[in-house]
């Protein structure tokens, strides 16, 4: 995909993204390992930090839309997101898309990175999560049970207030639960010991890994110096 896309339009993929993705969603921080070419690699080798990852997140949450801005078309979020091929190996995502893993029995689409880096959207929910660990492990996948067992019933458990909160917040276009999780970065990060025995079954040695899951604490505005 890296040559197809030089070929087709003399940037590499760096350069594309940074005048195509990154810069309307104000990415700077960004390393990109390149063959002996000076072409990025498009099947991985990518770094950015989670807030960043998390921008990408929204951008998809909301069809393509940032800021107002259109910098995907909305079609092509629909259709690379749509279930092309099977991945029958795959329980959690047996779907596969343009690039993404698709999950229908959890209702969700990823991203999937090397030792575990993650970007869900769950637009049931109007959810976007990032996940950043090492594990070495590719049959460790843990990520259903934090969605199911954390990350939902913390959201539906704040719908209420959350409803009440942003009555008399200023307007923004940022689904209600995509605010939460934008503000938890910083501030909402619970720290799960992979000894607690109802995570055991899961990890083979001790580790940790930092989860985020929205703050019920925290109000609308809080979140919103971070798109701006």
């Amino acid at each position: 995909l890296s040559h197809i896309l030089y070929r087709a339009t003399g940037m590499t993929p760096l350069q594309f993204a940074d005048e195509y993705l990154f810069g309307p969603l104000g990415i700077t921080t960004v390393y990109w390992l390149a063959d002996r070419f000076g072409v990025e690699c498009m099947s991985g080798a990518l770094y950015l930090t989670p807030r960043e990852m998390i921008k990408i997140a929204h951008l998809m949450l909301n069809n393509g839309s940032w800021n107002g801005d259109q910098v995907v078309s909305e079609d092509w979020v629909d259709y690379s997101t749509s279930q092309i091929v099977e991945q029958p190996y795959h329980d959690i995502t047996p779907g596969y898309g343009y690039l993404w893993w698709i999950s229908p029995e959890f209702g969700f689409y990823c991203a999937q990175g090397r030792f575990g880096q993650r970007i869900f959207i769950i637009p049931e929910y109007n959810i976007v999560l990032a996940f950043t660990c090492h594990i070495n492990d590719w049959l460790i996948q843990p990520w259903d049970y934090f969605i199911e067992k954390f990350i939902i019933p913390a959201v539906l458990e704040n719908n209420t207030q959350t409803s009440t909160s942003t009555e008399t917040s200023e307007t923004t276009d940022l689904p209600i639960y995509s605010i939460l999780l934008f503000s938890t970065v910083g501030i909402g990060v619970i720290i799960i010991a992979w000894k607690q025995q109802s995570l055991r079954r899961f990890f083979k040695r001790s580790n940790y890994c930092s989860i985020k899951i929205p703050n019920p604490n925290c109000m609308v505005r809080q979140s919103n110096c971070l798109l701006r």
